[in-house]
């Protein structure tokens, strides 16, 4: 069964420490082969946790800014929304599993970090995710 996800707006507002945020992440997806197709199989998987701090040149593995938390991702779930208020405000970086009973470490990349990323409209045609914010397309709170 697939979940459905509602239409979200991007937030380029920073966060404080101990804002309260969610994610949403595929992790420990599985690829099985029959005959000769390829079949994917994707687990959703939701973490909430607290913003540690603002890293705005990096921290460890992540070269571009960002946020350290205390949310919880298996591996694989990079790439997944990251959410404060109803609104998206990054994407899921990096996560790492400490001693048992710590508190989880993960990273998340601020959106305004993907707004020059180049997004395909046609097999010849890609448009920066800039534009589709100035063109509305993209809602920013």
């Amino acid at each position: 069964e697939f979940e459905k996800t509602p239409h979200f707006i991007l937030s380029f507002n920073r966060l404080n420490n101990d804002d309260e945020i969610i994610g949403y992440g595929y992790p420990n997806s599985a690829k099985t082969q029959v005959a000769q197709f390829d079949t994917f199989h994707f687990t959703g998987q939701w973490s909430r946790g607290k913003i540690i701090e603002f890293h705005p040149d990096g921290a460890y593995l992540v070269k571009n800014s960002c946020y350290s938390t205390t949310m919880h991702f298996d591996s694989g779930a990079s790439g997944g929304p990251v959410a404060f208020n109803d609104c998206v405000i990054g994407v899921n970086s990096s996560s790492w599993n400490l001693i048992p009973g710590e508190t989880p470490l993960s990273y998340v990349t601020p959106v305004e970090f993907i707004s020059n990323l180049l997004f395909p409209i046609s097999k010849s045609q890609n448009v920066a995710v800039s534009n589709l914010i100035k063109h509305n397309v993209i809602q920013v709170k």
